[in-house]
């Protein structure tokens, strides 16, 4: 009886570690491709040299997130030489390309492509990733057309998120530009968010805080709630340029069921941070991502197992001397 007890004692602990490593087997099974967003830009409309950047965060199947953030400046439309929508796409390619290098090759799980001679970039998970989140930072004034590649936002499972941000706040950089510009409420311009091919939503901007504007551009929006969370925490990377915390307020379309959305801005004092929200399915297997977890799992279950066969003996012992005495 005794060898028995041992016997199903081990057998349970071999099953269960069967099964833990079989779920961190599954988990790494995403194909390349799955997670996608494709953007089309426009002609910058702000003058000087304003930036555009964005962060995209992915994660290893079952294991840790990492980022990537492409950064680049753009010449205006008081530039001699002004940066086109093709050539915007372009550098966004190369500039998040120049974000992963400091990574080892097998981290990286976000390909950026171009295509050739069109004012396109899309983005796309690479074999064994898939993204969580990805936040578009545009200071520009271009307009602005995202879509999943025929997908909706609520067939492929992603949240979206709009922020409404003032210039001043991120055109200084230490170091790097002279002065610190300062924020008026004498700014005035539009600006246009339309959803697939639906009539275009205009909300006036003129000396609006950015906490009015979203919730006139929420209100406008029949699927848009203002909220004052975010969707998720602000993505900072190695680059601290042009990231910023969150003001208190941002505009949330939560399963959409639409294949496009297009936001044009129109007024050289805003900016806008544009939010995509992945479904995350490969925490749960984080653990096993490790080798030093796996050893520590099996560690405890063997402490388990001893400790369940030791039990046992006591217990076996304790009645055998029960027994004896009376």
């Amino acid at each position: 009886m005794k060898n028995k007890n041992k016997f199903s004692a081990l057998l349970s602990v071999i099953t269960l570690a069967m099964i833990l490593f079989n779920q961190a087997a599954l988990a790494e099974e995403t194909p390349a491709g799955q997670d996608q967003l494709r953007l089309h830009t426009g002609t910058p409309k702000r003058t000087g040299d304003p930036v555009f950047s964005y962060t995209v965060e992915w994660r290893v199947d079952g294991g840790l997130t990492y980022r990537g953030t492409g950064l680049l400046f753009v010449k205006g439309s008081d530039n001699r030489k002004p940066t086109t929508d093709i050539q915007i796409a372009k550098n966004m390619v190369s500039a998040l390309n120049d974000g992963m290098v400091q990574q080892y090759p097998s981290w990286r799980g976000v390909l950026p492509e171009n295509t050739p001679d069109q004012p396109e970039l899309v983005l796309s998970n690479k074999d064994g990733f898939s993204f969580t989140h990805i936040t578009f930072r545009d200071y520009t004034n271009q307009k602005i057309t995202y879509d999943v590649l025929g997908k909706t936002f609520n067939v492929a499972d992603i949240d979206m998120a709009i922020d409404m941000v003032f210039a001043a706040d991120i055109d200084y950089i230490e170091g790097f530009t002279m002065a610190k510009p300062k924020k008026t409420d004498k700014h005035q311009g539009s600006i246009e968010i339309s959803i697939d091919d639906d009539k275009p939503v205009i909300i006036k901007t003129n000396g609006k805080t950015t906490e009015q504007l979203e919730k006139e551009i929420a209100s406008a929006l029949g699927s848009a709630v203002l909220s004052t969370k975010p969707l998720y925490p602000s993505l900072k990377d190695r680059d601290n340029r042009n990231n910023k915390p969150f003001d208190g307020s941002e505009v949330h379309m939560t399963h959409l069921p639409a294949k496009s959305i297009t936001i044009d801005i129109n007024d050289p004092s805003l900016g806008v941070l544009t939010k995509f929200k992945y479904s995350d399915t490969n925490q749960t297997t984080e653990m096993f991502d490790d080798p030093v977890s796996i050893i520590g799992l099996l560690g405890l279950l063997a402490i388990g197992y001893v400790g369940f066969t030791w039990y046992q003996g006591r217990k076996k012992g304790k009645a055998t001397n029960q027994s004896v005495d009376d």
